[in-house]
């Protein structure tokens, strides 16, 4: 990975930190009074700040590496601009909603974030469409820039409802879950499988399997939706596309792990390969939890209790897409890959699956309605677990001179050296 790159990719780890740090603060104000913080307005600064601060200038950059990586003479500094505002943006929604919430100041950041993505998505199109050669993954990482467009409508939506002063809670929830849905399984998704047939291209050159995952994945991703905003009443011929969208993923996801379509090059360490292992299985349960919310009975009892909406949430946000941000950033060259950074990774690997496990407990707990009233403390430890690994893994980087990993443009030489 070139240095400018490698560079932008650090600044995303420490707004990493910075979400792991609002993380705590919430996490604390519900195990302890904390009168000075205002829970709602934080939890949309946490939330904003994590998917534009955090994953999706990740995963821009990590895009811009897949077009280095197969085109001559590539320039990436041309995307400083943008990277620059999405920095900019990101950091303005996490000052502002924190005092005032849907101000004024926080919708103008969030709004200038919304365009950055548009523009993001026009640039590189142009840029996919000029590349000196093949890219694997092409048609994923057009979908997402699609994807990523499309779920801008649900912030308009919400913008319109609550602006209207006829607030509908059906209507805003539809809108929520319209613009979360197309950010987690669509952009997020779409580019973190585009990346990774890129970068872990294991048995890719079987073209026409991936040609029907993808279509399968594309055509379902929509009819998913309906899933989380289950209360919407739909005609019958939509209500049985809806489980069939679900199984189909499922069915897609099987066939890229049975035809070992991603998988780590032979010269990835070992510690890169054990974390694909961690989030392939995390994206397995993930598609097996959504398959299951197919079933009207189990989807009615399931998104009523938060904390399993919450670790469905965190399993995609953190599971999924962060550990495979940190993965390929590690593989690829943008992180070193020695004995400190494994063992903040593996800390904050063990910290993440703390907190699945205990808001699924949690969530399990409300169902059978049986005592779980220390949770709010386990996950306060799993929060605090998280920051000290990001802030070791951050102070670890503050010191790294020269680039532990020196990879060279093109795909076929891409090798990650172990420095201990």
């Amino acid at each position: 990975m070139n240095s400018v790159l490698q560079r932008w990719l650090r600044i995303c780890i420490f707004n990493f930190l910075l979400v792991a740090l609002a993380g705590l603060l919430l996490r604390y104000k519900i195990a302890f009074p904390l009168p000075q913080v205002n829970q709602k307005y934080l939890l949309h600064g946490h939330s904003h700040f994590a998917f534009a601060g955090w994953i999706s200038q990740a995963l821009m950059i990590l895009m811009i590496h897949v077009l280095d990586k197969h085109t001559n003479d590539f320039q990436s500094r041309r995307y400083q601009p943008i990277l620059i505002a999405s920095q900019l943006s990101a950091l303005g929604m996490l000052l502002s909603f924190p005092v005032q919430g849907y101000g004024p100041v926080a919708i103008f950041f969030s709004t200038c974030s919304i365009g950055v993505s548009w523009i993001f998505a026009w640039v590189y199109w142009l840029d996919l469409k000029r590349t000196t050669q093949p890219v694997k993954g092409k048609p994923w990482l057009i979908a997402s820039l699609a994807f990523s467009l499309l779920s801008s409508l649900g912030v308009f939506a919400i913008a319109f409802i609550m602006s209207s002063g006829k607030t509908s809670q059906p209507a805003y929830l539809a809108a929520v879950y319209f613009y979360l849905h197309f950010q987690y399984n669509g952009w997020f998704i779409f580019a973190c499988t585009g990346i990774a047939i890129s970068c872990f291209p294991g048995k890719a050159a079987a073209t026409r399997t991936d040609r029907r995952v993808f279509l399968l994945w594309l055509t379902a991703c929509p009819f998913t939706y309906f899933l989380s905003a289950s209360w919407i009443q739909l005609p019958l011929f939509l209500r049985l596309l809806v489980p069939l969208a679900a199984i189909a993923q499922l069915a897609g996801w099987g066939t890229l792990l049975q035809k070992k379509m991603l998988s780590p090059l032979p010269d990835n360490p070992p510690f890169v390969r054990r974390l694909l292992w961690v989030v392939a299985f995390a994206m397995s349960v993930k598609l097996l939890l959504q398959a299951a919310s197919a079933i009207p009975s189990l989807n009615e009892m399931v998104f009523g209790y938060r904390s399993i909406v919450i670790a469905y949430l965190h399993l995609v946000m953190l599971g999924i897409v962060s550990l495979f941000i940190i993965t390929t950033a590690l593989a690829e060259g943008g992180l070193p890959l020695h004995s400190g950074s494994r063992r903040s990774i593996t800390a904050l690997t063990a910290g993440i699956i703390l907190n699945e496990l205990v808001l699924m407990l949690q969530g399990a707990a409300g169902l059978v309605y049986a005592d779980f009233s220390s949770a709010p403390y386990w996950l306060l430890l799993a929060a605090l677990v998280m920051l000290i690994a990001l802030g070791v893994l951050n102070l670890q980087l503050s010191r790294q001179v020269k680039p532990a990993i020196d990879t060279p443009v093109f795909p076929e030489c891409l090798k990650a050296q172990p420095v201990d």
